[in-house]
């Protein structure tokens, strides 16, 4: 991510920032911290059925389609 927001900000654009943004307000509740519950506690997958500890990478590409369509 750190790589995406250096060529926005050499390129002086917002393409990736607002790729990153649109993709994040999808998967938000993912990263949701529970009030009160240790990231140890997580780990276990024992606080609430279905929610585990997961470790997470993003990926870029861009569409060749005329308006370089960017998703993260």
């Amino acid at each position: 991510m750190e790589h995406a927001y250096e060529i926005d900000r050499i390129t002086g654009s917002s393409h990736w920032a607002k790729a990153i943004e649109k993709e994040m307000k999808k998967v938000r509740v993912a990263f949701e911290k529970i009030d009160g519950v240790t990231e140890a506690q997580m780990r276990t997958g024992k606080i609430r059925p279905g929610y585990n500890h997961c470790s997470t990478h993003m990926v870029f590409d861009m569409k060749m389609d005329g308006s370089f369509t960017r998703k993260a």
